[in-house]
C-alpha cells in the first residue's frame, strides 16, 4: 500500500462515495428532503466535535462512534417529526436541525484553541490523504448498506416515490422512514470523516439531479448519476492535485460545470426552436466572457489600484511587522490568525509570561507585541519561539525579529529556514525577517520561493516582498508578462550583486555597494 500512486486511494474512496450517495440521493430527491444529508452530516460533525473537545482526534475510533451515535439520534428525530398534513414542511424542520447542530459545533469549538481548524477540517474533509484502512472500512460498511437496500428495495422505493400509496397499502411508513434514515446516518458518518460536510452534500444531490434531468426510470437515473459523479470526482481530484486546490471545492466546481452543461444541452435538445435556444445561450456566454475580461482589466487598472491605496491610507492598515510597504500590508491581510483566547497583558514581563501560555493564539499575540516593544533584550525569547510547535507562533516570532532588525538574529533565522517540511508561510516570514536583519540570504530564499513554492499566494507574496526589499515597484498582475519579467529581472540582478549587497535601514531595502 505504501508504494501505490497518490491517486489510487482517493479515487477508490471517491468511486465508493459516488456509488452509494447517488442511489441515496435519488431517494432524497423523491422525498423532497434535499437538505437532510447536510443536516445529518452536521449532526455527525457535532458528535465528532464533542469527542474532539474531550481530547480524541478525528482518526480515533471513539470519535467515529460518538459521531455515529449523534447521527443515529438525528435519524430517529427526522423520521418521527413529519407533520401528517404538511402544515410544517419537513424541510423546514431539517433546516432548523442543521442550524442548531452548526451552532452547537461552533460553541463547542470555541472552548478549544484548535477549534477553528477542526471545523475547517470537518467542512473540507481530507479525501486526498485517505488511508487504505478508511477505504476498506467504507467499502465494507457501504456494501452492507447496499445489500440491505437491495433486499428491501420495493418498500424503500415505494415509501420514497409514493408515500400516500404506501400508507394505503398498510406499510408501516414511520418504521421504514427510520430504517432509511438509520442507514443514511451510517453512510453519512463515514463519509464526513473521509470527504467533509461540503463534499458529502454535493455527492448526494448533484449526481441525482443529473440523472433526474435526463431520465424518468430509477435505473436510468442511477446510471446517468454514476457517470456524472465519476467524471466530476476524478476530474476534481486531478484539478485539486495539480492546481493546489482543496479537494471538496474542486470537485464541487467540476459538478457545477457538469450541471450547467447538462442543463444547457437538455434545454437545447428539448426546445422546439433549437436555433433560437443556441443563439440565446451564445449571447449569455458572450456576455459572461465579456464581463470576465472586463473585471480582469479593471483589477489591473490604475483606477482600481488608486482606490485601494486611498482605502488603505484612510483605514491606517500599515503593518508594523512588515515595515509599511504596500506588498507587506497586503500580505498581512491575506494571512491572519484567530483572536487570543484570553488577555496577555501589555508589559514586557506579562508578554514574556504569555509566550509560554498553553494557547497558541495567546503565544502568537505575545510574540507580535514583544516585537512592537523594539527591546533588544527580548531577542533570545523570540529566537526560542522560532522552535514553537505552532506555525502561528513561529510566524509571529519571525515577524517580530524582522521588526527588531538585529544582526544577531541572522544565524537562528537561517537555521529555521533549513527545517524540513515547514509551513511555507512560516518560511516566507522567516526569509523576510532574515532580510530585514541585514541577511542577503533572506532575499535569495524569497526568490527561490517565488519560483518553487507550492501555493500560488506564497509565490506572489515572495515576488512582492523581494521587489520591496530591493527598492523596486510592486507588480499589479503576477501571472502576466509584467510579473514574469519583474521576477526574471530581479533574479538575474540579485545573482550579480548578492555578494556585495548591504541592508540600508534608512531606505528599508538592499543596495549594491561598489
Amino acid at each position: 500500500m505504501e508504494h501505490l500512486p497518490w491517486w489510487v486511494l482517493p479515487s477508490a474512496a471517491a468511486l465508493i462515495l459516488v456509488a452509494t450517495h447517488t442511489y441515496l440521493g435519488l431517494h432524497v430527491i423523491s422525498r423532497n428532503v434535499f437538505f437532510v444529508d447536510l443536516a445529518l452530516a452536521q449532526v455527525a460533525a457535532l458528535g465528532s466535535t464533542v469527542a474532539y473537545l474531550y481530547g480524541f482526534e478525528m482518526a480515533d475510533p471513539v470519535t467515529y462512534y460518538v459521531s455515529l451515535l449523534f447521527a443515529i439520534g438525528g435519524a430517529l428525530f427526522f423520521s418521527v417529526v413529519r407533520v401528517r398534513d404538511n402544515r410544517v414542511p419537513q424541510e423546514a424542520i431539517i433546516g432548523l436541525g442543521f442550524a442548531v447542530a452548526s451552532a452547537g459545533a461552533i460553541l463547542l469549538s470555541a472552548e478549544n484553541p484548535h477549534g477553528a481548524e477542526h471545523l475547517r477540517d470537518i467542512m473540507a474533509g481530507s479525501i486526498l490523504v485517505v488511508s487504505a484502512r478508511e477505504v476498506i472500512h467504507a467499502a465494507i460498511f457501504y456494501g452492507l448498506i447496499g445489500i440491505f437496500h437491495w433486499v428491501f428495495r420495493k418498500k424503500f422505493l415505494l415509501v420514497s416515490m409514493d408515500r400516500e400509496g404506501a400508507i394505503k397499502q398498510g406499510i408501516r411508513v414511520p418504521m421504514w422512514d427510520f430504517l432509511f434514515y438509520l442507514s443514511f446516518a451510517v453512510v453519512i458518518t463515514s463519509s464526513v470523516r473521509i470527504a467533509g460536510v461540503l463534499l458529502v452534500f454535493i455527492l448526494l444531490i448533484a449526481p441525482a439531479v443529473c440523472g433526474a434531468m435526463f431520465a424518468n426510470g430509477i435505473r436510468t437515473r442511477l446510471l446517468i448519476g454514476w457517470g456524472c459523479g465519476i467524471l466530476a470526482t476524478i476530474g476534481g481530484l486531478v484539478m485539486s492535485a495539480h492546481m493546489d486546490w482543496p479537494p471538496a471545492p474542486a470537485i464541487s466546481t467540476a459538478f457545477a460545470a457538469i450541471l450547467i452543461g447538462s442543463g444547457v444541452i437538455g434545454n437545447i435538445v428539448l426546445s422546439r426552436n433549437r436555433a433560437q435556444a443556441v443563439a440565446k445561450y451564445a449571447v449569455i456566454a458572450g456576455a459572461l466572457v465579456g464581463l470576465g475580461f472586463g473585471l480582469r482589466s479593471f483589477r489591473g487598472s490604475d483606477l482600481a489600484w488608486s482606490w485601494k491605496a486611498k482605502e488603505e491610507e484612510a483605514a491606517g492598515h500599515a503593518s508594523p511587522a512588515a515595515g509599511g510597504s504596500e506588498a507587506e500590508r497586503a500580505q498581512e491581510k491575506l494571512h491572519s490568525h484567530g483572536k487570543p483566547e484570553h488577555g496577555q497583558g501589555n508589559t514586557k514581563s506579562d508578554l514574556l509570561t504569555s509566550l509560554g501560555d498553553d494557547h497558541e493564539n495567546v503565544r502568537a499575540k505575545a510574540a507580535e507585541e514583544l516585537g512592537k516593544l523594539k527591546d533588544p533584550s527580548v531577542l533570545p525569547n523570540l529566537i526560542e519561539a522560532l522552535k514553537d510547535r505552532s506555525t502561528a507562533v513561529k510566524e509571529k516570532a519571525a515577524e517580530a525579529l524582522g521588526v527588531l532588525g538585529r544582526p544577531e538574529a541572522q544565524p537562528p533565522l537561517q537555521a529555521a529556514l533549513l527545517v524540513k517540511d515547514e509551513d511555507e508561510w512560516v518560511n516566507l516570514r522567516e526569509a523576510q525577517a532574515l532580510a530585514r536583519c541585514g541577511g542577503p540570504k533572506g532575499v535569495t530564499f524569497l526568490l527561490k520561493m517565488a519560483h518553487d513554492a507550492d501555493a500560488k499566494v506564497v509565490r506572489d507574496q515572495a515576488i512582492d516582498i523581494s521587489l520591496a526589499l530591493t527598492g523596486r515597484p510592486v507588480v499589479k498582475v503576477h501571472d502576466g508578462p509584467e510579473g514574469k519579467a519583474a521576477l526574471e529581472s530581479i533574479t538575474t540582478w540579485w545573482k550579480e550583486v548578492e555578494a556585495r549587497a548591504k541592508w540600508d535601514p534608512v531606505s528599508g531595502h538592499f543596495v549594491a555597494t561598489p
